[in-house]
């Protein structure tokens, strides 16, 4: 009997033994990251981040529901929405020390429905289907770390991303661009020319370039959208914002903008547009898509798509 318990004694100790070792060897990094490059490892922060991907939701217009406001001039569309599908991710990534710098590139094979009429003052008639191309980049900031403000334990090999720049979106083209966007609120006025230049950081102030902005529930926001046109007609000029319904569905709605000016350069057209929306009414981080889109995108049945986008993130406290 003794002997039974002296086995059972030793077989304890060791098992403790073990245990100890493996806290003592293994406890710095998780098991699953210990195998990963760096690459994978920031690959995998980004598919987790739900910030940085919530502005997928709002470009891919599927969740559609209604317009708010009304264009200028008699049209034949009467709505459209575009359909995205991810065709291919890819990420350019610069490690310098501690610290990683990347560009997060989006494919999607796009579907433009328009719900149109071939004749003036009627009810539409027929849907149009165009197929385009189209992409969204967005610049990353990551820093490796051990202070235990920023980083939990086990985690991500000390990784956290810190730095996201808004979202730039848009065709190939160069025919319509939008070169800088204002948003006015009571308190301040944000101007963004290039949004991949625009990054905001979060839990890591030392480095703060810019923060992303706080807004009252219901806020009023004016915002003016500078646009260079090769095209003689003026663009649609359109926010899209997400918002969840009664029954908590997530869908998207849609404001027109006004063209205010223009004048032409010799070269092309620069024009500002301006509209407004309100803040969403609950308390959170959502998002907002300029979009700036031909006028044969969706007057011309057998034009290209065309258009450029650029994302509008903020919270609401």
């Amino acid at each position: 009997m003794k002997a039974r318990i002296n086995e059972i004694v030793k077989l304890t100790i060791s098992l403790l033994a073990l245990i100890a070792l493996i806290c003592l060897t293994g406890c710095d990094e998780n098991p699953a990251d210990s195998d990963l490059s760096e690459q994978q490892i920031i690959a995998k922060i980004i598919e987790e981040d739900a910030d940085l991907n919530s502005v997928d939701d709002v470009i891919n217009e599927k969740s559609f529901t209604n317009i708010i406001g009304k264009v200028n001039e008699p049209i034949f569309p009467k709505n459209w929405v575009k359909i995205l599908n991810l065709k291919a991710k890819n990420l350019d990534l610069q490690v310098n020390g501690d610290t990683a710098i990347g560009i997060l590139t989006k494919e999607y094979d796009g579907k433009l429905l328009i719900l149109a009429a071939y004749t003036a003052n009627i009810n539409p008639d027929t849907v149009i289907t165009k197929q385009f191309q189209t992409t969204l980049k967005r610049k990353l900031v990551f820093v490796k770390t051990e202070d235990a403000q920023y980083k939990r334990k086990n985690e991500n090999k000390g990784w956290k991303l810190v730095g996201i720049s808004l979202a730039k979106t848009g065709t190939s083209d160069e025919n319509v661009l939008i070169t800088k966007v204002q948003v006015i609120s009571a308190n301040d006025t944000i101007t963004v020319e290039n949004p991949l230049d625009y990054i905001f950081y979060r839990g890591y102030r030392e480095r703060f370039k810019n923060q992303l902005r706080n807004y009252s529930p219901n806020q009023p926001l004016n915002v003016k959208v500078f646009v260079r046109s090769c095209y003689e007609r003026p663009e649609y000029v359109t926010l899209t914002y997400g918002f969840n319904d009664k029954a908590g569905a997530f869908r998207i709605t849609r404001r027109y903008f006004k063209l205010e000016e223009q004048a032409f350069d010799g070269t092309c057209w620069n024009r500002v547009y301006t509209g407004s929306w309100n803040a969403q009414p609950v308390v959170g981080t959502f998002h907002a898509v300029i979009n700036a889109i031909s006028n044969a995108t969706l007057k011309d049945d057998k034009a290209e798509v065309e258009y450029k986008g650029m994302g509008l993130p903020y919270n609401v406290r």
